[in-house]
């Protein structure tokens, strides 16, 4: 794979090694395919890249249980999904529970990404329940993936 800089440097090898440079390198701009990674912004000038679809998939497939049950309802849901209806799914009797698979989500994504802020999902309140989603940018991979 390669990625051009802003400064127009490229950079050839592993979508990981990339984005690690990249995100080593600080503020800097880069490119790449269109269907290989994702770009978070950390800062309103930094832009870090973070999820390739080679993270996707390692982090898919250290998902298991009800990490794995979770992330498979929200992607059926194609939008959000309350907290209630988590817990229902799922079995589960408090919040507490939850937010512990949330944690374990949040632990693989970070681990396969490198990137000690990436989210593989987001959450909003809404009329005053707490809703979860998919992070826009994974759910096209984790379609693929979950899927095939």
């Amino acid at each position: 794979m390669k990625a051009t800089l802003s400064n127009g440097t490229i950079l050839e090898g592993q979508p990981s090694e990339i984005a690690k440079a990249i995100m080593e390198m600080g503020d800097v701009q880069s490119t790449f395919p269109t269907s290989e990674p994702s770009v978070h912004r950390r800062h309103a000038s930094e832009t870090q890249v973070v999820w390739t679809e080679a993270a996707v998939r390692e982090f898919w497939n250290w998902l298991y249980g009800n990490q794995k049950k979770l992330m498979e309802l929200l992607l059926k849901k194609k939008g959000s999904v309350s907290l209630d209806e988590i817990k229902e799914r799922l079995g589960l009797n408090t919040g507490n529970q939850v937010a512990g698979i949330l944690s374990c989500i949040t632990r693989n994504a970070r681990r396969e990404t490198g990137y000690d802020q990436a989210m593989a999902y987001g959450y909003e309140l809404k009329d005053g329940v707490w809703h979860y989603f998919v992070r826009p940018e994974l759910i096209q991979i984790l379609k693929k993936i979950s899927s095939g």
